[in-house]
């Protein structure tokens, strides 16, 4: 979660950065954030993880998996498009609770 003490000025370019970087490159990126926002940006695949109750308490469980439409416009700005707001919905949707 670098990008959590970051500005939201700050937080624009450096989502910028990341994703001309990857691109470029060529390479792959794990991002591990609470922020679905930043997720919806970066990611082309979205996994959510819950906390294991019971027995295995301290371990996670993999609760929901989203793909994502790689040909979507994954710019920093692309969260006040209408478009956005309709996956938005759809990936918390998915999510359940």
């Amino acid at each position: 979660e670098r990008f959590s003490r970051i500005d939201p000025v700050g937080l624009e370019h450096w989502q910028q950065f990341v994703l001309t970087f990857t691109r470029q490159a060529g390479i792959a990126t794990l991002v591990i954030t609470h922020n679905l926002d930043e997720a919806l940006v970066l990611a082309d695949v979205v996994r959510v993880l819950r906390s294991d109750v019971g027995p295995n308490i301290g371990g996670s469980t993999l609760s929901a998996e989203q793909w994502l439409d790689t040909d979507r416009d994954k710019s920093p700005t692309s969260i006040f498009e209408p478009s956005y707001l309709t996956l938005r919905r759809k990936v918390v949707d998915e999510m359940g609770d």
